[in-house]
């Protein structure tokens, strides 16, 4: 019974790692006899022992496909890298790198958490106020004075700068 279950069991992988392989073909390549391979491909593709079989080939493939290593694993085999049997296979550098991310993946490492960036999120733009004049006349009139008002300050420095120097 055990030898046929372990059968069975060959059966059923075979199946189930060829895809497109006929039931015939798998029994002949585990049965030489030819007449016991087609018992089994007539038998055993319907068998409840294979069915079962094959339904767990299935589920050990999807759980290593949705296998995804937690933050224990991860560590393992960064400190594998660290202090393990293959540290002699990496570089110093190497070794240093792999124990700060095991640091950081423990939580030993701090990361400062990001300021808001209020100028991304409020933008203020300059703006220059540009005065509104009537007429062309009123604007010439305007920038006379302001070249006037500009000329009597720096001569007002230039005197002031004069009577300092005098002094001294």
């Amino acid at each position: 019974m055990e030898n046929e279950e372990l059968s069975k069991t060959a059966f059923a992988a075979l199946l189930y790692r060829q895809p497109g392989v006929k039931p015939f073909e798998a029994a002949l390549s585990l049965f030489p006899d030819t007449g016991v391979a087609l018992r089994v491909s007539q038998e055993w593709p319907g068998d409840p022992f294979v069915l079962t079989e094959l339904a767990r080939f299935a589920g050990e493939d999807s759980a290593q496909e949705n296998y995804m290593p937690g933050v224990e694993d991860l560590c393992k085999e960064v400190w594998s890298w660290v202090a393990g049997d293959n540290k002699e296979k990496l570089t110093f550098d190497e070794r240093i790198k792999a124990a700060k991310l095991y640091a950081e993946l423990n939580g030993m490492i701090k990361k400062p958490e990001a300021a808001p960036k209020e100028a991304d999120t409020n933008p203020q733009f300059a703006v220059m106020e540009v005065p509104v004049h009537a007429t062309e006349s009123d604007w010439e009139s305007a920038l006379v004075k302001n070249q006037q008002n500009l000329m009597d300050e720096g001569k007002k420095l230039i005197a002031a700068e004069s009577v300092s120097n005098a002094e001294a």
